[in-house]
């Protein structure tokens, strides 16, 4: 259709439609300055029409036109700082005057602008959590040692203040309550009549000292208050559960499988404060009472972990876990400033101060620590130390076990296996090779009794404990951890080869001895997370079937007789000697206690040993199965007064004559300086 042209400034299409003649005329329309129309026409393809001139050509467009060109752009054209100019009119983008075949850009602008505020929001947190992760971890430095004594003893348990350093040693008199100044200097003795005490605590005022006596495996202690000076004051009630520790305030805490008590001092108004996630293994109070840091150990797992709680019980925060390890986590204390919380971790191959911050909610369970090698192995006490940054330890030189054997023609204990640091020996059934387990690493071994050659079965970190040979000579079970954490059963070729795990599950299972006719193992089964599965067990290597012996429940430490007959255990509460008869499906007490966790039969089958390591008389000792009666077989005092070094494993060779390991390394007491936040 052709135009028609009158005298007005803005002309109709012959179809209706108005005409923009001017620049100025078409960005009044778009609400733009002349220059972005301009641009728009130049780089855009803004439809704009020309008539041209003999000196210049002047522009024109129509509406419709216009609209349509907006209406196919995906969005508009960025907003340069011109387009508010003096040239500018008003914005009819946003005017109610725009024809409604303009698309809504508003509603896509909005929501362009939610979308970028989620993803700022989400960068922000991403930055944030970067921040939280990657903040430094307090830097820990071990300074330098200074060794407190020298004596050559064993010690035990430890304790201080800011003056003197607490422990029990065990001296010619029987046992000592010990003190020396934390500063160094001279050892004070100090007689106590508690044979059995195994651990001290400090009162808050330093006055006072408090020590438990228990019986081997008992969790459950008798408490007596002690002055300083190591003269007796009071018992206190028994049947405190151990790890416990004194609080300020005079309130003791102590630990009851997962639950955390307080009680007064003579153990009266008890009140459970805490529920903890697994088992606790050792409990402490901060210097001010008001906080207090546990550590827990998961049945049947290497899973160690170590939390705080408020004083009351209230607001539990985590510090640190760590699973698929054999270390103990222990002696945990706040820096001086609060900033941060240390603890030990040992293990029979090393042992580390470790450090973490104070706990900042869940992110802290994926934050570092900053670790130091102590280089004392084998920590067995600690104590604050005097000053800041300062601590205490009861360390021990690397492993080493003598062994001897009874020599019933001389009546005494000879040296055995001389020149070997062994333990937990079991012998061959031809009697020409001895498996036997590395004192110093946990390693299992094989020697030739001949030649004396050594060969090695396993490697650490596996641990190997309480090896047993199978009738045939073939085999060797044994009961060991490895790196998925926990105490399981093992056996492997006595010639060397694979480790063979037998028996699946969580519970720890303790050493297997075999049937006679090698097509079965008995164990037991202890620190179960289901106390009614805790029993003795037999496993059928043929079918891999396990069943629980009849009325077992609440027995450890299982041993086959040689003869097949019987199997004897110990009751865990009191330590009683019991015997399970397969004839008659029953169980019998035969003696008790028989304390200590080794027991071993004679080659007839007539005889139960086992040994005790305390007091005035520690000797081996043998029970008739036919009328209880209980036999002294060897005394060890004679091997007590060679250093009061413990002992550490007991057993028979194979003419019956009792073998003992006892520990000969060193123990002492170290005074540890840090730095740290």
């Amino acid at each position: 259709m052709g135009e028609s042209f009158n005298n007005s400034r803005v002309l109709v299409k012959d179809d209706g439609n108005a005409r923009l003649d001017s620049w100025k005329e078409i960005a009044s329309y778009l609400g733009k300055s002349v220059r972005t129309v301009q641009r728009w026409e130049e780089q855009e393809g803004l439809p704009v029409h020309r008539l041209p001139h003999s000196d210049r050509s002047s522009v024109f467009a129509f509406p419709q036109e216009l609209d349509a060109w907006r209406a196919g752009r995906s969005q508009l054209p960025e907003v340069h700082a011109d387009e508010s100019g003096t040239n500018g009119g008003p914005n009819r983008l946003a005017s109610p005057s725009v024809s409604p075949s303009i698309p809504d850009h508003s509603s896509s602008q909005r929501r362009r602008w939610v979308w970028a505020g989620w993803i700022g929001l989400i960068v922000l947190g991403a930055a944030f959590l970067v921040k939280i992760l990657t903040l430094s971890t307090p830097t820990v430095q071990i300074l330098n040692y200074t060794q407190l004594t020298h004596d050559g003893q064993r010690k035990e348990a430890l304790a201080a203040d800011r003056t003197w350093a607490y422990f029990l040693e065990e001296g010619d008199r029987g046992m000592e309550l010990c003190k020396v100044p934390v500063r160094g200097g001279e050892i004070t003795h100090t007689p106590i009549d508690l044979p059995m005490a195994s651990t001290i605590a400090l009162s808050p005022d330093g006055s006072r000292i408090l020590i438990a006596e228990r019986r081997s495996f008992n969790p459950e202690a008798n408490l007596w208050i002690f002055s300083n000076s190591g003269k007796p004051l009071r018992q206190l009630k028994g049947g405190v559960n151990i790890p416990f520790a004194w609080a300020p305030g005079d309130k003791i805490l102590y630990a009851q499988g997962a639950n955390l008590w307080t009680s007064d001092e003579d153990g009266t108004h008890q009140s459970k404060i805490f529920d903890a996630p697994d088992a606790v293994s050792h409990v402490g109070w901060s210097s001010d009472g008001k906080r207090i840091w546990y550590s827990t150990h998961r049945a049947g797992e290497a899973s160690m972990s170590i939390g705080e709680i408020d004083a009351d019980g209230g607001h539990p925060r985590p510090l640190y876990e760590e699973n698929g390890s054999s270390s103990d986590f222990c002696c945990g204390f706040w820096s001086a400033s609060g900033a941060s919380f240390g603890f030990i971790s040992s293990s029979l191959l090393r042992t580390e101060l470790l450090v973490t911050p104070e706990s900042t909610g869940w992110f802290h369970r994926t934050r570092a620590v900053s670790r130091a090698p102590l280089g004392l192995p084998e920590v067995s006490g600690y104590a604050p130390g005097a000053g800041e940054n300062r601590f205490l330890l009861l360390a021990a030189a690397p492993w080493h076990g003598d062994l001897f054997r009874y020599d019933h023609v001389a009546g005494q204990f000879v040296p055995y296996f001389e020149g070997i640091s062994a333990r937990e020996i079991d012998y061959s059934p031809d009697g020409q090779s001895a498996a036997y387990v590395d004192g110093f690493d946990g390693s299992l071994w094989r020697l030739d009794l001949t030649t004396r050659q050594k060969t090695r079965l396993t490697n650490p970190p596996f641990l190997a404990h309480l090896p047993h040979w199978s009738p045939d000579g073939q085999w060797i079970a044994l009961t060991g951890s490895g790196p998925e954490g926990g105490w399981k059963i093992y056996r492997l070729p006595s010639q060397g080869g694979t480790l063979e795990r037998l028996i699946p599950g969580d519970e720890d299972e303790g050493a297997p001895t075999w049937s006679p006719d090698g097509k079965s193992l008995a164990f037991g089964k202890v620190n179960c997370g289901t106390t009614g599965k805790c029993g003795v067990y037999q496993f059928d290597l043929r079918t891999h079937s396990l069943r629980m012996l009849p009325g077992s429940q609440g027995l450890r430490t299982a041993r086959w007789s040689p003869d097949g007959k019987y199997v004897a255990a110990l009751q865990f509460t009191d330590q009683s000697l019991m015997l399970f008869d397969f004839s008659t499906q029953q169980w019998k007490r035969i003696a008790g206690p028989i304390d200590g966790d080794d027991l071993s039969w004679s080659h007839n089958s007539k005889y139960v040993y086992g040994f005790r390591q305390w007091g005035d008389g520690p000797a081996v000792y043998r029970v008739s199965i036919s009328g209880g009666l209980v036999e002294q077989v060897a005394n060890l005092k004679e091997l007590r007064s060679l250093g009061n070094r413990p002992f550490t494993w007991f057993g028979l060779a194979p003419d019956d004559s009792p073998v003992v390991a006892r520990e000969s390394s060193e123990n002492e007491l170290y005074s540890v300086s840090c730095q740290m936040p």
